[in-house]
């Protein structure tokens, strides 16, 4: 999850307003479900091509959900 990026750990003398926030101890299940498990992250590299490039990862993502529609079985099934 977003949470655990190094982004958020701080240093309270620079992010006063920070100082009582705890990341490192912050645990919502769910979220780590769906960020470990449920979700898809593309890293920004995988978007700078040009216009045919993004369609291509648009087109990809269709042809999953579309197989996905048309038998969900074998991606429940999936074990990573």
């Amino acid at each position: 999850p977003l949470y655990r990026e190094p982004l958020f750990i701080t240093n309270e003398e620079e992010y006063p307003w920070l100082k009582n926030r705890d990341y490192e101890s912050l645990n919502l299940a769910q979220t780590e479900i769906f960020a470990e498990k449920e979700a898809v992250w593309l890293k920004q590299n995988h978007l700078l091509g040009d216009k045919k490039d993004i369609q291509d990862v648009v087109d990809a993502f269709e042809k999953v959900t579309s197989a996905m529609k048309n038998d969900p079985k074998p991606f429940l099934e999936f074990k990573s």
